[in-house]
């Protein structure tokens, strides 16, 4: 068995809804869109791209939860697999701010496909990820479970080393680039639990 023989489904065309409703006080979406591999090189601009939408300081934390009232929670995520994994927006609201929260998400996606992002914007996401990798790091398990990994996926047990220069190697045009790859607005799966 290769790692990278993994069957390669092709990423959706359309948008796809899914809806549960519950006796709840909250709603929770996620929209979420086909993603990279673990050997695709495009996948340190995707995780500065989740970044730059994620976080406290993030562009969805700020406008959905502080501009705007809208969000318990926000957060973006970047998943790889050995086969593409997803890039995901997620938000728990009030259930009478859905349908607003839902827009003003896609509101923020659009943003991230139309322009790059400034200088203070990208440098502060690359910070934060090469910051959170080596508080990681610290970790005697952390490092080992990094290189098991990395050498059984045939990306090299110390990949793990070079991950600070890959995400500071991400510019404001390659996240440009690879937002415009994945985001694709008519293309997503949402999911809806209210």
């Amino acid at each position: 068995f290769a790692w990278r023989e993994i069957p390669d489904e092709a990423a959706p065309r359309e948008r796809r809804e899914v809806e549960l409703r519950k006796d709840r006080a909250q709603a929770h979406l996620v929209l979420g869109f086909r993603g990279l591999s673990l050997y695709d090189p495009d996948r340190f601009a995707l995780e500065v791209i989740a970044q730059i939408l994620a976080g406290q300081g993030g562009r969805l934390f700020l406008e959905l939860r502080d501009r705007r009232g809208l969000a318990y929670a926000v957060n973006a995520m970047n998943l790889e697999g050995l086969a593409p994994g997803l890039f995901a927006v997620y938000v728990a609201t009030a259930p009478e701010k859905l349908d607003e929260a839902r827009t003003s998400i896609v509101q923020e996606l659009e943003r991230m496909i139309e322009s790059p992002p400034p200088a203070d914007e990208l440098d502060r996401a690359r910070r934060y990820l090469a910051g959170n990798f080596e508080i990681d790091r610290q970790r005697a398990a952390a490092r080992a479970a990094h290189m098991a990994a990395d050498a059984r996926y045939g990306l090299g047990p110390d990949a793990q080393r070079h991950y600070a220069d890959q995400v500071a190697a991400v510019d404001a045009e390659a996240v440009l680039r690879v937002a415009r790859r994945i985001i694709d607005l008519n293309a997503y799966t949402l999911a809806v639990v209210h």
